[in-house]
């Protein structure tokens, strides 16, 4: 398991770092000021449980050194890159390296090949093939190059606890030194040459009627399935954004049909197959989720462009209509949909109504994954509010109820934890739920109290007065306000374990550290019971928990994953639990859930639940699992959604149901002044 957290680590690291090119033989002699490495090298920021320098063997001689300190359960690791023009067969990375009292880990190295920022193929040393205490030895990895590569990282590290040395990396290709071999730099994709509209679109809807709309309609049908199917365009022969905006002034002319219809012939038949190595599109190694490549953020363009406008919402219609996985379960017809945001993005006044509208469409896929960001934007936030009043509040039995108090400043306030809030500035709460819920998504009404309870106290005032209801009676209350960048002051260190009463423990899944787990279960491997509680994010693999709590080769879920060659189909696809005989626990486990419980805790509890021992308690969860896919939009608006399909082995649904409850429990207002946490306690009479 701490090999695949290493991996997991690597691969989502090394395609978001700049580095400068590296030399294909490292001796660590010119060193960089700063950071007592070469200037071609990176060490990863951040890293606080590890030293990391250049070490001096002798008068000619330095390695890189890193040592552990504490009770380490993290890594450290060093990077570079080699931008590949390279022809050949075989790569391989070779080191020397010597290691000191490795434990809970170990060290390795590792090629890992990038295409447009996304890992496609890798090769590291074998889990736990440098422990312990070892001399100098020469270790190297090999792995094919991929004719996709255009990035080569190399990497070298250590996980867990002790020292390790490095020095003499070197990367061949087929035996030859890569310094000797020429690196030719690929001529641009003509797609990035065309610069026509890079100020504009130069187009116009005059009038937003029902002909334009439905030739709109039509239009981003064809253009879609073109930009997805056809080879030239596969290619990045075309700029697909700018062939658009030649040919949207069609919708104008009265031989709209004709002229669409010469349009596309200009590109031969239709198909329905995906090209390979897509200019546009790929998808996730080992995943499947797709990967829009080379969506341009046009960040500069007016809001006011018709084009640009258009192109947005053509971008995203035709994503939803080809990736998503989910697209039987939305709710309103996809095609009408695209007809009734035409009308609305050609008719917003403004930058905020067109971003608001915008917000609106991604809602409509029912996506709990679904997320609109417009970057560096404080427009939209300025109208949500920039500041919010210090409380946590939630919605318990359908009341919006505070839940937490800052402590330093309790005496304060009157408002006390349990008290309901039934006016925020002198509206009705109900009136502002209403009022917000249409720009939040949400996969069911569990997930969309809980979300919105965090947007009920935003303002852009200083002080907001709340009406409230407690148990002497109502009472009004004004509140200072925060700004919402300074709204972290309820984040109480969270414990990863404790032991409870009758011989139970008691492990909260978000505050687990990798590795931890470890330690954890040779203390609790004799306990009665377990609660494991997911009412939270995990940081830890479900891999490391498979291990203790689940027995190998169970089918616990079923992919659905968008087709790789044929436009809009989704494969079937399945796992299996992978755990050890040797460290199965055996006793019973009360899993904990509530709304908060969303996506990889949705999907750890699946693979947990196939144990007969499990007993998943609590209330429905977000509904929104699997992995997730990120598209660009004009304006520098960045659009989330579910990329992959989670269902049970039978079939079942987990999106907008979530997952299986074995016993629902719901927490009350009158609990929570009492200071009970009625799951937990559910949860702990589960295992006595």
């Amino acid at each position: 398991m701490i090999m695949k957290t290493f991996l997991k680590v690597l691969l989502f690291l090394t395609p978001m770092i700049c580095f400068s090119q590296v030399k294909q033989t490292v001796r660590f002699q010119n060193l960089y000021e700063k950071e007592s490495l070469e200037s071609n090298w990176y060490i990863e920021k951040g890293v606080t449980e590890y030293s990391l320098v250049v070490d001096s063997l002798n008068k000619k001689e330095k390695s890189l050194y890193i040592k552990s300190f504490g009770d380490n359960h993290s890594y450290c690791s060093v990077l570079s890159k080699i931008p590949n023009g390279y022809q050949g067969d075989t790569l391989m990375l070779s080191a020397l390296i010597r290691s000191k009292d490795i434990e809970k880990g170990d060290a390795k190295i590792m090629i890992n090949l990038l295409k447009r920022g996304s890992s496609i193929k890798y090769a590291m040393l074998e889990h736990n093939e440098i422990v312990g205490t070892t001399n100098w030895k020469k270790y190297s990895v090999k792995l094919p190059l991929d004719t996709a590569t255009d990035t080569i990282f190399i990497v070298g590290g250590l996980q867990g606890k002790g020292e390790v040395w490095f020095k003499d990396f070197e990367v061949t290709l087929d035996g030859k030194n890569l310094k000797e071999l020429e690196n030719v730099k690929k001529a641009p994709p003509k797609a990035e040459l065309d610069n026509e509209f890079d100020t504009g679109s130069k187009f116009t809807v005059d009038k937003v009627n029902e002909t334009s709309v439905k030739r709109l309609a039509e239009l981003c049908k064809v253009w879609g399935r073109l930009k997805y199917t056809h080879p030239d365009i596969a290619k990045g022969n075309y700029n697909w954004d700018y062939e658009l905006f030649r040919i949207l002034p069609i919708v104008k002319r009265n031989d709209f049909q004709e002229q669409l219809v010469l349009w596309k012939n200009r590109f031969g038949e239709e198909s329905l197959t995906i090209p390979s190595n897509h200019y546009y599109v790929d998808f996730f190694p080992n995943v499947g989720n797709a990967i829009f490549e080379n969506e341009k953020s046009y960040k500069d363009i007016s809001f006011d462009d018709h084009g640009y406008r258009l192109l947005a919402l053509f971008r995203y219609w035709n994503v939803i209509e080809y990736f998503y996985p989910y697209k039987n379960l939305i709710s309103k017809d996809w095609d009408t949909v695209l007809e009734e945001y035409i009308f609305k993005l050609l008719s917003s006044r403004d930058e905020l109504e067109y971003k608001m509208d915008l917000m609106k469409l991604t809602k409509e896929l029912g996506d709990g994954h679904s997320f609109f960001n417009a970057k560096g934007d404080r427009l939209m936030g300025e109208y949500l509010g920039l500041k919010i009043i210090p409380l946590k509040v939630r919605f318990i039995e359908g009341r919006l109820v505070v839940t937490e108090l800052i402590k330093e400043r309790e005496d304060e306030f009157k408002v006390r934890i349990g008290d309901e809030i039934k006016t925020i500035g002198g509206r009705d709460v109900k009136e502002i739920m209403q009022e917000r819920e249409g720009f939040y998504p949400y996969s069911n009404n569990n997930a969309k109290l809980y979300n919105l309870a965090s947007f009920m106290l935003r303002t852009n005032k200083a002080e907001l007065e709340l009406g409230l209801c407690s148990e002497q009676g109502d009472f009004k209350e004004s509140l200072p306000t925060v700004d919402l960048h300074d709204f972290a002051f309820f984040t109480d260190p969270l414990i990863s374990h404790q032991d409870l009463d009758n011989n139970l423990g008691y492990i909260n899944i978000g505050a687990l550290k990798s590795g931890e787990l470890t330690d954890i279960m040779s203390r609790f491997k004799s306990k009665k019971g377990i609660i494991l509680d997911y009412r939270s994010y995990p940081i830890i693999s479900l891999g490391e928990l498979m291990k203790y709590f689940t027995q190998s080769g169970v089918p616990f879920v079923k992919y659905k994953t968008p087709s790789k060659n044929e436009l809009g189909k989704l494969n079937d696809d399945e796992s299996k639990t992978y755990g050890d005989p040797n460290y199965y626990y055996p006793g019973k486990v009360s899993i904990l859930v509530d709304e908060s419980t969303m996506s990889a805790s949705e999907f750890n509890v699946m693979g947990l639940q196939t144990s007969p021992n499990v007993k998943v308690i609590g209330t429905q969860t977000a509904g929104a699992d699997g992995n997730i896919s990120i598209l660009i939009l004009p304006g520098d608006i960045q659009v989330i959604f579910s990329g992959i399909g989670i269902y049970y082995p039978d079939g079942s649904e987990t999106q907008k149901v979530g997952v299986r409850i074995d016993e629902e429990v719901i927490p009350t207002v009158q609990a929570l002044k009492e200071k009970r946490d009625l799951i937990l306690e559910k949860g702990i009479e589960n295992l006595l």
